[in-house]
């Protein structure tokens, strides 16, 4: 593998203990896919703020002992709970309690809180080409696609050493050719177009999407030029549960893919599916499971985290409403 002299300082922890060991994870994680050399990142989003198990604070805070701190600008997920509300939340202290360690832990490394799942609503978005590292499922689409940055799926305790070490190594969808699209979606004749005008349709429509392709790139065309950020937002938060997409080609708004020649880059589609009202009207009822004489016994909203956009439609819905007796 080729290193420049700067990595080789890194590695031989020149740069000290912390640096060495976040590059030697990586050049292992570039030797087992035998990747050619790393390439610097701007900017990192980090997904292990959610509390899973005291292994993963520790390593945090173990990384805070050695001396760590971010080489580049690196972005907070939203953590299990509410910091300022838990109790109201009824949630346990001893989660509490490792949650405040999570953040002190980061905060110590330098990282910006920002505290949530849509990071690119908030002011941090990398820009066209920008080579970045996320995890987080939606940011990591949204990343890819909408804005044309480059990231491959990473997992939140990685993504710590990839921002105190600066660069990840050279594969997958940080390579051009990697990024070109396989396959193609198009709304059958059945989809009219004032579909389009409802917000429930883009999820729909993404959740098919994302059962037909798994986690191959593909594209899809056929929609209107004009989609809310918020619509693209839900789009690939579903994208990436229904499937394990980590870049989707929408034509006509993804940056690369302007045109269908640009998604395939110059080439043809290697398959063509058509998406109707039958497969709109199965992910609705794979998405929908509440029978008809059951009771709705909670309710969540914000996941993604709502944009301003977003709660002022919540705040005209719920006007003049009173929540259920049953809270």
């Amino acid at each position: 593998m080729y290193l420049t002299d700067y990595e080789k300082a890194l590695l031989n922890g020149e740069h000290g203990e912390a640096r060495r060991l976040a590059m030697r994870v990586l050049y292992d994680l570039g030797e087992y896919y035998e990747v050619d050399r790393f390439v610097e990142i701007v900017a990192c989003h980090d997904d292990s703020t959610v509390f899973l198990g005291e292994a993963q604070v520790e390593f945090a805070e173990h990384l805070v002992g050695m001396g760590a701190r971010f080489a580049v600008p690196t972005t907070t997920n939203a953590t299990a709970i509410d910091m300022s509300r838990f109790d109201r939340q009824k949630h346990d202290v001893e989660l509490m309690t490792a949650t405040r360690r999570i953040e002190a832990a980061h905060m110590a490394l330098g990282a910006i809180a920002s505290w949530t799942c849509a990071p690119y609503q908030a002011g941090f978005s990398p820009t066209f080409g920008q080579q970045v590292a996320c995890a987080e499922s939606n940011v990591i689409t949204f990343v890819n696609s909408i804005l044309g940055a480059r990231t491959n799926r990473y997992a939140g305790p990685l993504d710590l050493l990839e921002g105190i070490a600066g660069r990840v190594p050279y594969f997958g969808l940080h390579v051009a050719e990697n990024r070109k699209a396989q396959g193609l979606i198009i709304p059958g004749d059945d989809i009219a177009p004032e579909m389009f005008e409802h917000d429930s349709f883009y999820t729909y429509f993404a959740y098919a999407f994302g059962n037909i392709v798994g986690d191959r790139v593909w594209a899809m065309d056929g929609f209107p030029p004009h989609i809310s950020v918020d619509n693209l937002k839900n789009m690939s938060a579903t994208l990436a549960s229904s499937g394990g997409i980590a870049l989707f080609h929408l034509v006509g708004i993804t940056p690369e893919a302007q045109t269908l020649e640009m998604a395939f880059q110059g080439e043809k589609p290697r398959e063509v599916v058509t998406l109707g009202c039958k497969d709109i009207r199965k992910a609705e009822a794979q998405l929908n499971h509440l029978g008809a004489n059951e009771k709705i016994d909670l309710v969540t909203l914000g996941c993604p985290h709502f944009s301003c956009a977003e709660f002022l439609k919540l705040e005209d819905a719920l006007k003049g409403r009173k929540g259920h007796g049953n809270r």
